[in-house]
């Protein structure tokens, strides 16, 4: 289950949030690392990720490993670019109604993602799946869902693919479910960006096994 960072944060702070205006200049979220709306957009050399790659062992500049930094860079840069066209927008919560902002907790995210790729935690190819699938079902025109939800779904794969262990389930009793999610996210963000990119853009996911899940009406 895909939680939003709001409702994490209604649930941490107990006190509620301050009331804010139907277009709030920024987002006052007390102590939460998402405090401030201020954008920052982050900038990667090549050097940010090399030491990973030494980490895990890579030798040299083979052509897989030029098409992989390829990639990764090109994802770096297109979600740079769909943070700031599409998600300096403020859009309506459907939890409590009121306007958010997509943009900061996006970059902040991005960011943590690419801390645990330097950190050695994933690995190039997974946080380059992640970009790709972000991408993907963003650019997506038509779908399943509306394009409104989907930036939603890209706010929050970045959130969990940056901060897995933050997965929250809240009241319901999901534990299996919100355990497996942790998990997939943890190892194989790439993976699981794709998974809700492909149900989000065609209404359903197929398993390795053939077995179809379709998303609830």
């Amino acid at each position: 289950m895909l939680h939003r960072p709001e409702d994490r944060i209604k649930r941490d702070n107990g006190l509620g949030r301050k009331e804010a205006s139907a277009e709030p200049s920024h987002i006052d979220l007390g102590d939460d690392p998402y405090k401030s709306a201020q954008r920052k957009i982050f900038k990667f050399s090549p050097s940010d990720s090399r030491a990973s790659d030494d980490r895990a062992g890579h030798q040299g500049t083979s052509a897989q490993s030029k098409s992989l930094d390829q990639r990764l860079e090109d994802g770096r840069v297109k979600m740079a670019e769909l943070a700031e066209k599409d998600m300096t927008q403020f859009y309506p919560s459907v939890h409590n109604g009121k306007k958010y902002q997509y943009a900061p907790t996006f970059h902040k995210d991005m960011q943590h993602l690419e801390e645990r790729l330097k950190s050695g935690q994933v690995t190039k190819e997974e946080v380059a799946r992640t970009y790709e699938a972000i991408g993907t079902m963003v650019g997506t025109e038509g779908g399943a869902t509306t394009r409104g939800r989907r930036l939603q779904l890209a706010k929050n794969i970045m959130f969990h693919a940056g901060g897995p262990d933050k997965t929250d389930q809240g009241e319901y009793n999901t534990c299996a479910l919100t355990s497996q999610q942790e998990r997939l996210f943890t190892r194989a963000p790439g993976k699981a960006s794709e998974i809700i990119a492909e149900a989000a853009t065609t209404g359903q996911w197929i398993a390795p096994d053939g077995k179809v899940i379709d998303l609830d009406k």
